[in-house]
């Protein structure tokens, strides 16, 4: 697979490529990204750019916070949902506190209460 980076990286410095394939490649070589064909470069690549464009417009606005690539910059939305959900953790309905005493309408409660005494 790394084979795959390097040639890529040889083969991209003497051919013409363009601004976003050198941020791409900075961006696989940053976090150790390696792709397994041509195809899923591009199909990586593509993500990244999109993600990109977003980081792009967003740090236009200057908003109060920045956006910036991570290691994530190339997952699909499917795999980052799966990330996300992995570890999220079920209620268990066994463990919750049922009520001893439930207070019904027709109770009448005191106007004031005296905490000191």
């Amino acid at each position: 697979m790394r084979s795959f980076a390097a040639a890529g990286l040889i083969g991209m410095a003497s051919a013409s490529y363009d601004q976003m394939d050198f941020k791409f490649i900075q961006h696989s070589a940053k976090f150790g990204l390696s792709w397994n064909s041509i195809e899923e470069y591009e199909f990586r690549k593509n993500i990244f750019a999109n993600m990109d464009a977003f980081i792009e417009q967003h740090n236009a606005t200057k908003d109060t916070w920045t956006a910036a690539h991570n290691k994530l910059s190339t997952w699909t939305q499917d795999e980052l949902a799966k990330i996300r959900s992995r570890n999220r953790q079920q209620p268990d309905p066994t463990k919750f506190i049922t009520p001893t005493h439930v207070h019904t309408s027709n109770q009448s409660f005191p106007t004031s209460w005296d905490w000191i005494s």
